[in-house]
């Protein structure tokens, strides 16, 4: 008992409880002490039993030693449970010790009676130990828990931030490109209205002059005609104008994707918010003058889809893109940093669009886990 109560703080600060940890070196002497009375002369046995009675009120002063000691210290509630049910254990064999040299009998009751309270006192306080010790490690345990759901609810959390970045890019750009691509039909428009259809109306103005100073019949109704087509060239542009003012309606395939200012931007972004740190490798030039916009709309969504997937699935802390032109080849390369697997990658609903879309443009897509991170490697033909 008195040697469980031992784990805790403070163990090592005194001999005394150094010298208990080694009890193999006590025991062999208690049973020489106590055993001589049985194998000595007659004349010896009263020397013995005084040794034997010398050694074990040793013994009974310093387990009392140990337990003042123990007590000093600031321990938990099992192992002062220990310490109560030591206490106990050392009293009552202690009156047992004693009730043998007074005939077997003290304060009115046995020695047998005394070591039962003893052993009855042990398991008493033993039991409700084991008992407390039992609760702090389920309290332990669920504190480890709740602080794994705690890690992975804020996990969640920084996933989900960083797809509302990703949504957040994809409507921003367009308003963008829709907001440059009305802008640049308005100013037609008006360009149309101003410039076009002055001086259409100027030619109309001119060849009613004209028509009116004809000399003969045939003159005027060229001239008439002309200022008639004039006018139907006039309504048109003017209808013209009218629609590419005011029509909102853009189509997809008229929306420009700049790569460069995307990729910036979001690493700016994710790098503010501590969620990745993006590694970016390309000329915003060369991207510019060799893609067209299919190609580059498809590189948008491709490196879209990567950035999405790592982070929902990877993990990962850092994410390497490369966009390299090598004679009439672009080369895209894709890397990340998070938790690989022996198991091929299974390609979502995002990925096999995207393959499909590569494929479709003449272009090769292939995916691997290496034991890095995930790897996509894309290669697409330009002119």
């Amino acid at each position: 008992m008195i040697i469980s109560a031992l784990r805790g703080p403070k163990t090592e600060q005194n001999p005394f409880i150094r010298l208990n940890k080694r009890n193999y070196i006590i025991v062999p002497f208690g049973v020489i002490a106590n055993s001589l009375i049985y194998i000595v002369p007659i004349h010896l046995k009263f020397s013995s039993a005084i040794v034997a009675l010398l050694f074990n009120i040793a013994i009974f002063a310093y387990c009392l030693i140990i337990l003042y000691l123990l007590s000093k210290e600031k321990r938990e509630t099992s192992s002062t449970n220990i310490l109560r049910g030591a206490i106990c254990m050392l009293v009552f064999n202690g009156f047992n010790l004693i009730s043998v040299f007074n005939g077997g009998i003290l304060l009115g009751f046995t020695g047998a009676t005394y070591a039962s309270l003893a052993y009855f006192s042990e398991i008493i306080f033993f039991s409700v130990a084991i008992s407390y010790r039992t609760s702090a490690d389920l309290k332990e345990k669920y504190e480890i828990k709740t602080e794994v759901m705690r890690k992975k609810l804020e996990l969640e959390k920084e996933k989900k931030r960083a797809s509302e970045i990703l949504i957040k890019h994809d409507f921003e750009l367009q308003a963008e490109r829709t907001k440059a691509i009305i802008a640049q039909r308005t100013a037609i428009g008006r360009r149309l209205h101003n410039d076009l259809s002055g001086s259409l109306v100027t030619l109309r103005f001119l060849a009613e002059d004209f028509e009116a100073k004809a000399t003969n019949i045939e003159e005027r109704k060229k001239f008439r005609d002309l200022a008639a087509e004039i006018s139907v060239i006039y309504k048109e542009a003017r209808n013209y104008s009218h629609e590419l003012s005011s029509n909102t309606t853009i189509n997809d395939s008229t929306v420009s994707y700049n790569i460069s200012s995307y990729l910036e931007k979001l690493r700016h972004q994710f790098l503010t918010l501590g969620l990745l740190e993006l590694h970016i490798e390309l000329n915003e030039d060369e991207l510019l003058k060799k893609l067209d916009t299919a190609q580059t709309k498809n590189i948008y969504f491709l490196l879209k889809e990567c950035i999405s997937n790592t982070i929902k699935h990877a993990m990962a802390k850092n994410i390497w893109i490369s966009i390299k032109f090598q004679d009439h080849v672009c080369n895209i390369q894709f890397n990340d940093d998070g938790k690989s697997g022996k198991d091929d990658i299974r390609e979502g609903f995002g990925l096999a669009a995207l393959r499909s879309s590569i494929a479709d443009l003449g272009g090769n897509f292939e995916v691997t886990n290496t034991t890095k991170g995930m790897q996509i490697n894309v290669s697409l033909g330009i002119e």
